[in-house]
């Protein structure tokens, strides 16, 4: 398989388990989990196009992917928004502090405010 680990929503937390015992009965390598809070909008639903959030323009993804790392409560340093996506990843990965999500379930998000083009989100 190759993967050795998985980010993903803490909404997917219950689920973990019967992957992990899956993978276990398949022989499968089992990669270590983190599970992250979900971005939910003003009305406590979590951010998707089932909820109707809008799709955000990734014809410039270095706002967005800064946005998220904000949103994570990770470091970004003014000068990463002129750095190419591969130098904001490696500078992400490298700084990364997951002690400042623990305990949360879920990070407040207006998906409208972030892909607004005023604020440079787009």
């Amino acid at each position: 398989q190759g993967i050795s680990e998985v980010v993903r929503g803490i909404d997917l937390l219950d689920s973990t388990p019967r992957h992990i015992y899956l993978q276990q009965l398949l022989n499968f390598d089992t990669p270590d989990y983190f599970h992250i809070p979900v971005a939910e909008n003003r009305l406590g639903q979590k951010l998707s196009k089932l909820t109707g959030a809008p799709g955000l323009p990734l014809a410039e993804p270095r706002p967005q992917l800064l946005a998220a790392l904000r949103s994570l409560g990770q470091a970004t340093p003014t000068e990463l928004a002129n750095s190419s996506i591969a130098d904001i990843w490696r500078f992400a990965i490298s700084q990364w502090n997951p002690q400042v999500l623990a305990g949360l379930r879920s990070l407040p998000c207006d998906a409208d405010t972030l892909a607004a083009p005023e604020n440079g989100l787009s």
